[in-house]
């Protein structure tokens, strides 16, 4: 798609969540193509994300505990954050 700076600058937001999906956009000055914006390739970004390997013992090592029985997630960590704010660690 192509479209003049001031459009881009106008609707800038939109343009950026456009590029995010997927799309390519050629910015005219003038009638001019001057820059194009164009997303960035999704492997490099899976690369610099991904970089460090995460135990999969951390994942439900409370999934168990008696005493979050019947809890949300939300509830269960708004209970955590409590207990850590008031300096009780002892989870």
């Amino acid at each position: 798609m192509t479209m003049n700076v001031s459009q881009a600058r106008q609707r800038f937001l939109e343009l950026v969540n456009r590029v995010y999906a997927g799309e390519e956009f050629l910015i005219t000055k003038n009638k001019i193509p001057v820059l194009t914006i164009s997303p960035i390739r999704k492997e490099n970004k899976i690369k610099k994300t991904f970089k460090r390997k995460i135990d999969p013992k951390i994942f439900g090592m409370w999934k168990n505990r008696k005493d979050f029985k019947g809890m949300s997630t939300i509830e269960i960590a708004d209970m955590l954050r409590e207990k850590a704010w008031k300096g009780n660690y002892d989870v």
